[in-house]
């Protein structure tokens, strides 16, 4: 059976990366609020001959977000991974994915999408408390980060995110996509 990805937040920059997991044969349930970037993207994959399930819910509703992940389950089977590009003030996605996404009593991977901000040697982040996933969540993160050229640098561009994004899935590794150093290199 097909590994089950559930990516939150793909319709936007992630969209190219959950297209190519579903070309790739990976089951992949895409979490987006947008009606019409989620018909425009199931568009997308079914002209390509894949299938996405859509997700319409906005993750900050913890309630319907939970409903819509567990619905994925039972429609698809257990999720194996998780690709997480969530805002930093919805405190309540990742713990409620951990709990949904464990509640199958398997082990799986949380890759979470950060920005560059989050290697700032002045507000070191921590990694997530995985006590919610009961033990069964291996996590990674994929650092956003920019790219150095003459004269001064530029941000990632989507095609480059979305390479990134399927290296991490795929080697089921944690990655920087880019360089985040030297901090004061980055553009503005």
């Amino acid at each position: 059976m097909a590994e089950h990805v559930l990516v939150i937040g793909g319709t936007g920059m992630l969209k190219d990366a959950c297209l190519e997991l579903a070309a790739r044969g990976y089951v992949v349930s895409v979490v987006g609020r947008d009606t019409g970037r989620l018909e425009a993207m199931m568009m997308d994959a079914s002209a390509a001959g894949n299938m996405l399930s859509p997700l319409e819910v906005d993750y900050f509703r913890t309630d319907a977000f939970t409903q819509a992940v567990r619905h994925a389950v039972e429609l698809f089977g257990p999720i194996d991974a998780v690709v997480a590009w969530v805002r930093s003030d919805a405190r309540e996605v990742l713990p409620a994915t951990m709990r949904e996404v464990s509640a199958a009593g398997r082990s799986w991977r949380l890759f979470e999408v950060l920005g560059t901000a989050s290697k700032d040697a002045e507000t070191p982040r921590s990694q997530p408390d995985l006590s919610p996933a009961g033990g069964l969540c291996a996590y990674r993160e994929i650092v956003l980060g920019f790219v150095p050229q003459p004269g001064g640098a530029r941000w990632l561009e989507t095609s480059e995110i979305c390479e990134g994004v399927l290296d991490a899935v795929t080697s089921d590794r944690s990655t920087v996509v880019g360089t985040v150093e030297p901090s004061e290199a980055r553009p503005r």
